[in-house]
């Protein structure tokens, strides 16, 4: 009878002391935030946001530095994070959206982690990806792409991003002349060869283009992949196949999650209820409002996805190895796409 008063005891006194021993977790400790892209692109720009508020939301106010682990579209982040970080809330990823999120349902060979099994904080509301063309190549609406006999070369990344993929795909299967240039280490790279006249256009986040290149007219807005611009074409308006349609739901999916905020699995509850209502708070802040008025996390979509919403959306997110998404992904990629190492070459001869 007295062994089971001290264990009772024991335990009432362990739950009663957890909730402040939670509280005061991050006091005196600091928080690593990686970006799966390079320093200087939208994802890097958003992370080095989160990173500045997130801490002051914090009870015990710990710091946070902002760190960069690019490489394959996020996916390199993501394997650090399911096997190398350490489970305690000390590090956090933002690996990005469409390469990360896709690499495990195509089954990527270097792929190492499971979506499902990550620890999700939270997620910037959907995205909306733009092809925007330099003002060069004379096009300026979506007939005129129709239209034109020239071939197009659009800077990409990986060769699971949306960024070379939608483009590869549309010229598949709708006949566009796109020619994908990949292997840009993060958009910012892509942007400045647009600038360069190195390539004719890149397929990128609104976040990720420069404004000036925009406000001076050198890059055209084309058409969009979600209908949140006004008066800019939606691309599922024109995509025929049904085979196109299926790949295209699948590629873009990513971005209907967002830019989720993550930390490696097996996270202790307590520890991730605080960050996921210190993210949650931090995202409905004023003080984490853009310059122009517009809260990066709440986007111009309806609403945000709450921390709760993003483990139900990665869980749709299986791997697969079908036969029909493997031969229409590989099949989008096989005969218009080239390597950095013919870049200059291709530029010279096409434009």
């Amino acid at each position: 009878m007295r062994n089971c008063f001290l264990f009772s005891f024991l335990l009432t006194a362990a739950l009663l002391a957890s909730p402040a021993l939670a509280q005061d977790y991050y006091k005196g400790k600091t928080i690593t935030l990686f970006a799966g892209q390079p320093p200087g692109g939208g994802i890097d720009s958003e992370m080095r946001l989160v990173g500045h508020y997130l801490g002051k939301f914090i009870p015990g106010e710990p710091a946070v530095v902002a760190r960069n682990m690019q490489g394959a579209g996020g996916m390199v982040l993501g394997n650090h994070l399911a096997g190398v970080a350490k489970s305690d809330g000390l590090t956090l990823g933002m690996p990005g959206r469409s390469g990360f999120v896709l690499a495990p349902v195509i089954s990527a060979g270097d792929v190492k982690y499971d979506l499902r099994k990550f620890t999700w904080i939270g997620s910037s509301a959907s995205t909306n990806y733009i092809l925007w063309l330099r003002r060069t190549t004379d096009i300026r609406t979506l007939d005129d792409l129709k239209r034109t006999q020239r071939t197009i070369i659009i800077g990409g990344s990986g060769a699971g991003t949306a960024n070379s993929v939608v483009p590869e795909v549309l010229a598949r299967y709708e006949g566009i002349p796109f020619k994908v240039v990949r292997g840009y280490p993060g958009t910012n790279q892509a942007v400045l060869a647009m600038e360069r006249g190195e390539v004719d256009g890149v397929f990128l986040h609104r976040a990720s283009m420069r404004p000036d290149l925009v406000d001076s007219g050198l890059a055209v807005p084309i058409f969009q992949t979600f209908s949140i611009e006004p008066d800019l074409p939606v691309m599922e308006q024109f995509i025929t196949q049904p085979r196109e349609v299926a790949l295209l739901n699948l590629i873009n999916a990513p971005q209907r999650l967002g830019l989720p905020l993550i930390a490696p699995p097996g996270l202790p509850d307590d520890v991730a209820r605080i960050l996921r209502q210190c993210a949650w708070s931090r995202a409905e802040n004023i003080s984490t409002r853009r310059p122009s008025g517009r809260s990066m996390w709440a986007g111009r979509t309806p609403a945000r996805n709450s921390p709760n919403m993003c483990p139900k959306i990665s869980a749709r997110f299986r791997p697969t190895r079908s036969g029909s998404i493997a031969s229409m992904w590989n099949g989008s990629r096989c005969s218009n796409s080239t390597t950095p190492v013919s870049r200059r070459h291709l530029s010279r001869k096409l434009l």
